[in-house]
């Protein structure tokens, strides 16, 4: 499937009349970025590890579903897209694209086989590479993470990440994974996180973020930890 290039400010452009209706735009829209989709699912770690990526049949359905979530609640995602352009280190298109065909990816496995794999969440292994996300680290430390994550939640047991992440993903939603992306494994503020979720303001940013990390403490923390 051939890839037709598209100049960065020509895609946001395209973009930009897609969340604004225009008549068409969508559709051309689709036409310039499903060969890309194809290509990161084949290309997926975790579509090749379950034998998928060869199978013309469960990338089409991964494309459509990637196409889908994109038009969803009138381009909701592409708004967040365009809202995360005016943060200092923005995402690029194909890396923001990428992000979104892994979270599809991740729900096409695990309706197909009962869970999704622990890898692929908060920027690890799956996840394109720091610097592909647009942040100064060319790759990141999965120690690290696991004890940024451990630290700011005043645990003190060995957990590994897999342990935290496989419990993120199975009870956090979409909107609060990504939260904990940005926080976590792109280092982003308050306010950048506002503005890339489309939160009003830095404050409810910061809530959003001590109400997750709080449920992630009940879940991990021992009674000592939770000052109980």
């Amino acid at each position: 499937m051939k890839t037709l290039y598209t100049p960065p400010m020509e895609l946001d452009a395209l973009v930009r009349r897609t969340v604004t209706n225009e008549h068409g735009a969508f559709r051309e829209l689709m036409e310039r970025i499903t060969p890309e989709i194809h290509k990161i699912a084949r290309g997926h770690q975790a579509m090749r590890s379950r034998g998928l990526a060869d199978s013309s049949d469960e990338l089409s359905a991964v494309t459509l579903a990637t196409l889908e979530r994109l038009a969803r609640d009138d381009y909701a995602n592409l708004r967040r897209y365009l809202a995360q352009r005016e943060l200092t280190h923005p995402q690029s298109f194909d890396s923001w694209l990428y992000g979104a065909v892994d979270f599809t990816i991740r729900d096409h496995l695990r309706s197909r086989f009962g869970r999704a794999p622990k890898e692929a969440v908060l920027g690890v292994r799956s996840l394109p590479s720091k610097r592909e996300l647009h942040s100064q680290a060319s790759q990141l430390d999965e120690e690290a993470l696991r004890l940024s994550i451990t630290q700011s939640l005043g645990i003190t047991s060995a957990l590994s990440l897999a342990e935290i992440l496989a419990y993120v993903f199975a009870k956090f939603d979409e909107h609060e994974v990504r939260a904990l992306q940005l926080h976590y494994a792109e280092d982003k503020s308050p306010a950048d996180i506002a503005l890339a979720l489309g939160l009003p303001d830095e404050v409810s940013a910061q809530k959003l973020l001590r109400r997750l990390i709080a449920r992630l403490r009940h879940r991990f923390a021992g009674p000592s930890e939770r000052g109980e």
